[in-house]
């Protein structure tokens, strides 16, 4: 048998894998969490979680898209109902809508707004004090048999934790899980720029503290490290923060191949 038969057959039984990054003409930061490596050896299943920045942004192409070509059936919004009413909610599809504010309803400010504070400290505090709702956001994709999307704002913060807890809770490494975080400094730009768009449109222009701007992945590593320190493992967290084995099986069964 020639080397070029050889080579050919090597060419056609190569998968063309999905692109991480999804491109719509609304969301600048939806991505595909797929394709991950576990410590048992499966990977995360390709086109069945996918985060994202605001999908109010979306047009109705891209809805028909997300709906239609990459068969989401569970939206997961994780901004309070003020963001919902300053900037929209997701536009009409074959969607279950689940609105699952992570930040208190009572607050009036995005935690990475606070001045002065690390930004791995920001998430520590809100692992501390939300985590029931992020056991609640497992949960609703543990009952998702169909692909489903969790978004925030930016798709950085709030977005990147549920990523990092879901991904953790499948067994991916923590470095695995830092670099999906820090793949949305390509686009913070884009999004911080369409966020002062928004603040013209409706009052004085908002003007960013440091940490905003940052997605690096040690600040993801940080965090996971101080999480096994005080829980011993992301599964633990999520355990104890409410989440039942059913449902982490029901996710891994779902997730993974």
């Amino acid at each position: 048998m020639s080397d070029t038969w050889t080579m050919a057959q090597k060419t056609a039984v190569t998968p063309v894998l999905p692109t991480r990054r999804i491109p719509m003409a609304g969301p600048l930061n939806l991505r595909d969490l797929g394709g991950y490596p576990t410590s048992c050896g499966e990977l995360v299943r390709w086109r069945r979680a996918l985060r994202s920045d605001s999908l109010a942004s979306m047009t109705a192409e891209d809805a028909e898209r997300l709906g239609t070509e990459l068969g989401v059936r569970t939206v997961i919004d994780l901004r309070t109902s003020a963001e919902i009413e300053l900037n929209g909610s997701v536009p009409p599809g074959p969607f279950a809508y689940h609105h699952l504010p992570i930040i208190d309803e009572t607050g009036n400010l995005d935690p990475v707004f606070f001045p002065g504070v690390a930004l791995h400290d920001l998430y520590w505090w809100l692992l501390g004090r939300a985590g029931a709702r992020f056991a609640d956001v497992l949960e609703v994709l543990a009952a998702s048999a169909e692909p489903g999307v969790f978004f925030c704002a930016a798709g950085k913060d709030r977005t990147g934790l549920v990523a990092a807890l879901l991904l953790g809770t499948l067994g991916v490494a923590d470095e695995d899980i830092a670099l999906d975080y820090s793949l949305t400094a390509e686009v913070m730009p884009g999004i911080l720029e369409r966020a002062r768009t928004w603040s013209a449109d409706s009052g004085p222009a908002l003007s960013f503290p440091p940490q905003v701007y940052g997605a690096e992945a040690d600040t993801m590593l940080q965090v996971l490290r101080e999480l096994r320190r005080e829980h011993g493992s992301v599964l633990g967290y999520v355990l104890d923060a409410g989440l039942d084995m059913r449902s982490v099986e029901e996710l891994r069964g779902l997730l993974l191949e």
